[in-house]
């Protein structure tokens, strides 16, 4: 009785790793793939078409908006963002993230959000200077410029550099001289 034990063991672990093991093959389709294959590349396509069809450039704005959201996104997603290079030439990179497939999908069909990327709290605030529904070109204009701003301020923001010299003759200042 007692040698049968260890027997029967062995066969249920094997019997559990040869059940699991045909359930993972069976469903491996519908586990390890992506759900939306053909559909997410129409999606895109539709939404380039529909913004003049200048592919590269809507791929290089797709990718400039995921890399500089400030939605909250997935952790996937985030470690999908991280991934991307700064000249992303596969579509399918970007499509691989929630976030941006999403905003494809309502892009394609003309009901894209122009504050999808934007975190709620910046949302009020953009809205007061573009409005509650402005293009996606105005949009990205107004980050461009926020954006642009707030290099412009960083670089307000480091330390003097004292250590300038300068040579030859000084520069004539009349005004310095009428005050003066």
């Amino acid at each position: 009785m007692n040698k049968s034990i260890p027997i029967v063991a062995v066969i249920a672990c094997l019997a559990l790793v040869a059940g699991g093991g045909t359930g993972m093959y069976l469903l491996r389709d519908r586990l390890f793939t992506d759900p939306k294959p053909a559909s997410d590349r129409a999606a895109y396509n539709a939404m380039v078409d529909r913004l003049g069809g200048d592919e590269p450039a809507v791929r290089d704005e797709l990718n400039e908006l995921i890399c500089t959201a400030s939605a909250p996104l997935e952790a996937t997603d985030r470690v999908r963002r991280r991934s991307l290079t700064r000249d992303c030439l596969d579509p399918g990179m970007l499509l691989d993230i929630e976030h941006v497939w999403a905003f494809v999908g309502a892009a394609a069909r003309g009901e894209a959000d122009p504050y999808h990327f934007v975190a709620p709290d910046q949302r009020a605030r953009l809205i007061e200077l573009a409005g509650e529904r402005p293009s996606p070109e105005e949009v990205l204009g107004v980050r461009r410029a926020l954006a642009r701003i707030g290099a412009e301020f960083d670089v307000m923001r480091q330390p003097p550099d004292w250590t300038v010299t300068v040579e030859g003759e000084p520069v004539a200042m009349p005004f310095l001289d009428l005050l003066r």
